[in-house]
């Protein structure tokens, strides 16, 4: 029993039953390599302990515990402190992180409003949407119908079709400054520098396309010769709208757009340009109207178009139903008028420089030299020419309301 146990053991070898002999076979070396080993054990243990609980291990403090933990003797408070140092400075990264979750929680508050907020504004537009595009289908067929309306009519005077109209559309940049408004003049349109900027580019816009000759019907805006020039010409413009209270000054005043296209400086005794703003109009509407006064029947742009008014006058003028005679008033009031039989040429010189003159003068040769006067017939007296009323039926040279006439 003894030598079982010893030899389990690995203690003392025991001879044979014939030779009594003894071994040391305890071999300590062996021994210290399997305390060696278990300590690596140990110590990788501990390390791989401390790298699972943290989330993010810092290498250094991996380092320095493995540095302790491989000493002779090792020292176990540092190794807390070194574990506790790890845990400390994970808990201050955890802040950072939980303060930038909160952060990142606070925006996603907001963008989640901002979405409630534009979800409901494009619900309301595509509610509106359909209302809009079945406006504008009316108002096309509605311009449509009115410029086919009368087309089997033909003594009309009208020129038709829409070539001196000039209609521009705009829309906020931010239509959320016109939401809710019933009128322009409620928008909040009129306190942004930018929008009240784009009006004013508009108007300016609207104010060139005026020159053209297609809405002035002049020939020539300018009446001039070698340095001389007719300076009686005059130009009164309206802004109209129900917002023009909040339209400030510099975006009404168009005086030089008109100055510079109609030569309206020279003449110190008569204001030549004049302006009003009058609060009429469509609720979301500006409009700009111009009215040019001093245009001689000379300077005015032949009717080309079909049907134009000289066809138109002449058609009216030969039926028998309708009653044209005058369409001016100077002499009306001495029962005569005043009936053109030639006109002048603005784009020649020679003729151009009759009217480099006052006014006053250019008139009064206009109906000496290039008119006659007809008598109109009273009750119970002939015309003094012997003429039959329908003599006194305007000749297509003299379509304008008189040789000084507005346009």
């Amino acid at each position: 029993m003894a030598k079982n146990r010893v030899d389990d053991a690995n203690v003392f070898a025991v001879g044979p039953p014939d030779e009594f002999r003894v071994d040391v076979e305890f071999d300590t070396a062996a021994v210290v390599r399997r305390v060696e080993r278990r300590a690596g054990e140990l110590r990788a243990n501990v390390v791989g302990e401390l790298r699972d609980a943290l989330e993010e291990p810092n290498e250094a403090d991996v380092t320095e515990l493995q540095t302790l933990l491989e000493q002779p003797s090792v020292d176990r408070e540092a190794c807390r402190e070194v574990v506790r140092g790890a845990f400390e400075r994970e808990l201050v990264e955890t802040d950072e992180l939980e303060a930038r979750r909160e952060s990142q929680q606070t925006r996603i508050d907001a963008l989640e409003e901002d979405i409630d907020r534009f979800e409901a504004t494009v619900g309301l537009f595509e509610t509106v949407n359909p209302h809009r595009r079945s406006f504008e289908e009316s108002g096309q067929e509605f311009r449509e119908e009115l410029s086919s309306f009368g087309g089997g009519d033909d003594r009309s005077l009208a020129v038709r079709g829409d070539d001196y109209l000039f209609i521009k559309n705009m829309q906020p940049d931010d239509v959320l400054q016109a939401t809710g408004s019933n009128t322009l003049a409620e928008t909040e349109l009129f306190n942004d520098p930018h929008e009240r900027n784009r009006m004013r580019e508009s108007l300016e816009e609207l104010a060139k396309n005026t020159l053209d000759r297609k809405y002035t019907g002049l020939q020539r805006r300018k009446l001039s010769h070698q340095g001389r020039r007719y300076s009686d010409l005059r130009v009164r413009v309206a802004v109209m709208s129900p917002a023009v209270d909040r339209m400030d000054g510099e975006m009404l005043d168009l005086k030089s757009i008109y100055r510079e296209a109609f030569d309206l400086e020279g003449n110190p005794t008569r204001q030549r340009y004049s302006a009003w703003n009058p609060a009429v109009g469509g609720d979301w509407d500006i409009g700009l109207g111009v009215f040019i006064d001093g245009v001689f029947l000379d300077n005015i742009r032949k009717a080309v178009q079909a049907n134009g008014y000289a066809s138109g006058y002449e058609e009216w003028g030969k039926n028998q139903d309708v009653d044209i005679q005058i369409h001016h008033s100077l002499g009306l009031e001495r029962q005569e008028l005043y009936r053109r039989r030639d006109t002048l040429n603005v784009e020649a010189a020679d003729d151009t420089e009759f009217f480099l003159r006052d006014e006053e003068a250019v008139v009064s040769d206009l109906l000496a030299e290039y008119s006659e006067r007809v008598q109109l017939r009273t009750d119970g007296e002939d015309d003094t020419d012997g003429s039959d009323p329908s003599a006194s039926v305007s000749t297509p040279d003299s379509t304008a309301s008189s040789d000084s006439t507005t346009e």
